[in-house]
């Protein structure tokens, strides 16, 4: 990472050995900033970049008579970089107390609004309504790769009641969060005749998104320690490469959990998000032909592959009706899915899960007569929620007489996944959902 430095302060305070900073006495604090994005996208495009950070702090009145106090609010001196590449060290002298920390990067990518509603509050002054105007505002993100194909989405990081130690430094990891989910769809073709894509959408995606995140708790647990759902994300993110793979990665993701219940500003502005739309030739695609060689005597067949660009959907929340759960098929623990049927189950509590159903048109170019398989309304498995920050790698395998699908949730700096749609077979404990009709 490339780092720049903002500061505040005149001076470089020294640590003691007790942990104190010399020349600072008891009645001050010096507080530090590390701001970094959380996720960064490193080789997709469009290019994530970072153009404009602003920090905001509010210092909390310490009884009903003295006010809550503005005691930063600036944009940072940023040239603009690529995500991959930002990083921001920030210091300044406070003063002991209770704070509140917001971070806002890109805040043009929000609405017209927000930097003249930001610039309003100028330090020194009452913060007024500040933390419960911040915290409840909300936009209908549009995702757009200007002409070079950068794309600035909004980033945001928030933490209340911050209390700094007198006479020491206070650093804070400011993560940014950005506001946003993506996905990617990697196609595989087995078959001898190229695949037609004639349109690819998914139900259901929220329109609104809050500028900062809402979820219902506001810690997790990791190993046993319980910490900020930001910083939560973070160690998420550094771990899951580590599980690529569909059995092991849907795995992992149980494992650790999911950040599943959160608010949004409108739950039921839910719509069909069109990847791609249903018979345009500008934005339909071909999967090329599996190739089929002899090489040393030997038939080598090369699948066909295309992969989508990322595409940028708001985060979203989608909780299937309890009526559409059928109750005679669920698992042990309660939770529907288990496709027995058995009704082992039946009586028991359903968990709410969420659900995000994928729709697909495939066209055969080989001249058969036959009609590909429908792929209507099917339910993603592995995808238990679109809060913020999530990256959703598709993976479709078009063979002789079946397509399979599942999809991984990666590391949002993955460009492709690493499973088997790229080394061809599906590893041991995979449980794509299939459509099997033949061609």
């Amino acid at each position: 990472m490339i780092p720049m430095f903002g500061s505040c302060i005149f001076d470089d305070y020294p640590e003691t050995e007790n942990g104190g900073i010399s020349g600072i006495d008891g009645t001050k604090t010096l507080f530090e900033f590390n701001i970094r994005p959380l996720s960064v996208s490193a080789e997709t495009l469009p290019l994530e970049k970072i153009k404009t950070a602003r920090v905001v702090v509010i210092a909390k009145g310490e009884t009903a008579a003295v006010p809550d106090t503005v005691e930063y609010n600036r944009l940072l001196d940023v040239t603009e970089v690529p995500a991959k590449d930002y990083a921001y060290t920030l210091r300044w002298n406070s003063t002991p107390g209770d704070k509140d920390i917001f971070v806002i990067a890109n805040e043009a990518s929000v609405d017209a609004d927000l930097s003249t509603v930001l610039g309003s509050y100028p330090e020194g002054e009452p913060a007024r309504n500040f933390v419960s105007m911040i915290n409840d505002y909300s936009f209908t993100p549009a995702y757009e790769a200007d002409a070079q194909n950068n794309i600035y989405l909004p980033y945001t990081f928030s933490q209340e009641d911050i209390r700094p130690r007198p006479g020491v430094m206070t650093s804070v990891n400011a993560w940014l969060v950005p506001v946003a989910t993506k996905f990617i769809f990697n196609f595989t073709n087995n078959r001898p005749h190229a695949i037609n894509i004639k349109g690819i959408s998914m139900k259901s995606a929220n329109k609104a998104n809050y500028l900062l995140g809402h979820p219902t708790e506001p810690t997790m647990e990791y190993n046993g320690e319980e910490m900020s759902w930001v910083d939560w994300l973070a160690e998420i993110s550094k771990n899951s490469w580590q599980f690529p793979e569909y059995g092991s990665n849907s795995g992992y993701n149980d494992e650790v959990g999911w950040i599943v219940n959160y608010d949004l500003p409108d739950p039921d502005d839910a719509e069909v998000y069109t990847f791609v739309k249903q018979n345009d030739p500008d934005e339909n695609f071909t999967v090329k032909a599996a190739k089929t060689e002899e090489v040393d005597g030997e038939e080598v067949t090369t699948p066909g592959k295309h992969t989508t660009p990322v595409y940028y959907l708001p985060e979203s929340a989608n909780f299937p009706a309890p009526e559409a759960v059928d109750p005679d098929d669920t698992d042990d623990t309660g939770n529907a899915g288990d496709d027995t049927g058995d009704g082992d189950d039946e009586g028991e509590t359903v968990e709410a899960e969420q659900v995000y159903y994928l729709t697909m048109l495939f066209e055969d170019t080989a001249n058969t007569g036959l009609t590909a398989p429908p792929f209507i309304d099917i339910p993603i498995p592995n995808l238990k929620a679109l809060f913020r920050n999530t990256y959703v790698v598709i993976n479709i395998i078009m063979s002789e007489g079946e397509i399979e699908v599942y999809a991984e949730i990666a590391d949002w700096n993955r460009k492709t996944a690493n499973g088997w749609v790229t080394e061809g077979n599906a590893p041991s404990g995979n449980n794509p959902f299939t459509v099997r009709k033949k061609w």
